[in-house]
């Protein structure tokens, strides 16, 4: 445990140079979030950034209870009630989790979600007892429903207000009910799409890969009055990384293929055109990836289900297709990889 501790210790340390950078407008919730860290992850990095009096590794290695002892100091010096009292409840559950009702932990947070700390207590039963996701940001909750997946709990978008690796880019998450959409490249992908429109050209990449002439024909097919807001584009992201996020929660997916398959049949149904702007960038990734097995696979699907084999040659036929036909295939699609599967 120590030597992870350690390696854990070091790897923040090296993508640390910007944390904190930004204006951080709840400091005594950030204060509160870098002790719970400490306390329950052996973690020193948030302490250690906020704190005149720093913990060594070698301190933190040779005294097992420093984060007891330096989390009490801290609880013990708090002013504010609020905030002591949310030290204190995450003191006792960390002490004694049987003791807390899976009622009392629902609160406990909402409480904490107030302070930007985003946190999920999970209790399988009164003897297992642990934390799924432990955040510093807020939460949004989507106003996009998958069209796919209409019948399903809430979801949100996380917004984090400290860098974390697997939240830099718009994604899945290992956390339940949770998305990430970064807005910086939904502006960007919105530029993107105003060029390929204007007809200037000038931007030579989409998601990493170059536009290519089925990129451009997806994109004015898509906005044919060549108006795209950036409302669109996050649209086209939510519902594609959405209806993913879903699958693998709710189906059990484990296969990145067929999750983002589930992703693309989605956005193709509600928008076929925009979802075909995706297909077409997923088609010029490395073969062996998600990507292009989840856009040959569908592409091939297309062409046995139309008895078109043309279609698998060459992919830029499915913008010649109409909108209402690639939403009935993209749904037929979807109720094939549906097959056999249960939603939990």
């Amino acid at each position: 445990m120590k030597k992870f501790v350690l390696i854990i210790m070091i790897l923040l340390n090296l993508c640390s140079t910007t944390l904190f950078s930004t204006d951080i407008r709840n400091p005594e919730g950030l204060k509160l979030y870098s002790y719970i860290v400490l306390l329950y992850y052996e973690n020193v990095h948030f302490v250690n950034k906020i704190e005149k009096e720093k913990i060594t590794v070698n301190e933190l290695f040779q005294n097992e209870t420093v984060n007891h002892t330096r989390y009490i100091s801290y609880m013990n010096s708090l002013g504010d009630k609020r905030i002591k009292s949310l030290a204190q409840e995450m003191f006792d559950y960390y002490k004694d989790r049987n003791s807390f009702t899976a009622e009392k932990l629902d609160v406990l947070e909402k409480s904490l979600e107030n302070e930007n700390i985003l946190v999920k207590f999970n209790v399988n039963n009164r003897s297992e007892h642990y934390i799924d996701y432990l955040l510093f940001g807020k939460l949004e909750k989507l106003s996009v429903k998958s069209p796919l997946f209409k019948d399903v709990e809430d979801y949100y978008n996380i917004i984090p207000y400290l860098p974390y690796d697997d939240l830099r880019t718009s994604s899945t998450t290992f956390y339940p009910n949770l998305i990430h959409i970064n807005m910086n490249e939904m502006y960007y992908d919105h530029k993107i799409f105003l060029d390929i429109l204007s007809g200037k050209n000038s931007i030579p990449l989409y998601l990493g890969v170059p536009i290519d002439d089925n990129i451009r024909s997806a994109v004015k097919k898509a906005y044919p009055d060549k108006k795209c807001t950036v409302s669109d584009v996050r649209i086209l992201m939510e519902n594609m990384i959405l209806t993913m996020q879903i699958a693998r929660e709710k189906l059990k997916i484990k296969e990145p293929p067929v999750t983002r398959g589930f992703g693309l049949s989605s956005v193709i149904y509600d928008s076929p055109y925009e979802g075909l702007i995706l297909l077409y960038a997923y088609l010029q990734y490395d073969k062996k990836t998600e990507y292009s097995k989840a856009a040959n696979n569908f592409i091939k699907f297309t062409s046995d289900k139309t008895g078109n084999d043309s279609i698998k040659k060459d992919p830029s036929l499915l913008c010649s297709m109409t909108k209402d036909d690639l939403a009935k295939i993209a749904h037929e699609y979807y109720l094939y990889l549906l097959k056999e599967r249960e939603l939990y």
